[in-house]
């Protein structure tokens, strides 16, 4: 069905084929519902992306390391300022947020 609707755009050339080298295939794939899914095929990106030479470490790894450094706690953006020593803080409820100010000087 969507073979022959894209087939008869192509014949009527409102549709044609892109020779783009940022372009990637598309194809529609039916799913076990029977609804459509797109599906972009990345195999040419994938083949000239350089992969990672080191890991990514894992969630546990990166808190255990953070222990004893501190950590920028903000309330009400720009309003205060705390800070806090992760060794007194159980690692797996670590959350870094992110600091903002409206002026150069932090209001205490």
């Amino acid at each position: 069905m969507i073979d022959v609707f894209f087939r008869a755009k192509h014949e009527a050339e409102p549709v044609c084929e892109s020779k783009s080298p940022y372009s990637t295939p598309t194809f529609c794939v039916r799913k076990p519902n029977g609804k459509w899914r797109i599906e972009h095929v990345f195999n040419k990106l994938n083949a000239a992306t350089i992969p990672a030479q080191t890991p990514i470490p894992r969630k546990d790894v990166l808190q255990n390391n953070m222990v004893g450094c501190d950590v920028v706690h903000c309330t009400r953006l720009g309003s205060m300022v705390t800070t806090k020593n992760l060794s007194s803080v159980y690692p797996s409820f670590i959350y870094l947020l992110p600091l903002a100010f409206h002026d150069s000087q932090p209001r205490i």
